[in-house]
């Protein structure tokens, strides 16, 4: 009874590595100013800022099997304004992240920010 459970384990965990690919493809991070200037981060990741509170971060490989997390940020120990940071992939551009940033009453307002991207698999 105890193979059969571990045996069964192992097809599990097989499974579940097989599915989310066995080593990431491309990670990376940026920390942004809120003007869209780049204060550090994957020399890959180049920042822009095209209206108030959005910006767009371009890197180097298609991202269809990433996650992204972003929130407020400043470059350095300051603390930033409140409010916050969402980021969402762009549907008609493979190699670009959103993020949209807003003040602490959930309006669009240009503020710094930090955006971790993790993906894992071949990119398909």
């Amino acid at each position: 009874m105890f193979a059969k459970h571990v045996f069964m384990a192992a097809i599990l965990l097989a499974a579940s590595s097989a599915e989310a690919g066995s080593a990431p493809i491309s990670d990376g991070f940026i920390v942004v100013n809120a003007d869209g200037s780049k204060a550090r981060g994957t020399a890959t990741f180049v920042s822009n800022n095209f209206d108030t509170g959005q910006y767009e971060i371009d890197v180097q490989n298609d991202i269809p099997r990433c996650v992204f997390s972003a929130t407020a940020g400043s470059s350095d120990a300051t603390p930033p304004p409140i409010g916050f940071a969402i980021a969402f992939g762009r549907g008609e551009n493979h190699t670009a992240i959103m993020v949209s940033t807003f003040d602490g009453n959930g309006q669009p307002a240009n503020r710094g920010f930090h955006l971790v991207v993790r993906c894992w698999g071949n990119g398909s």
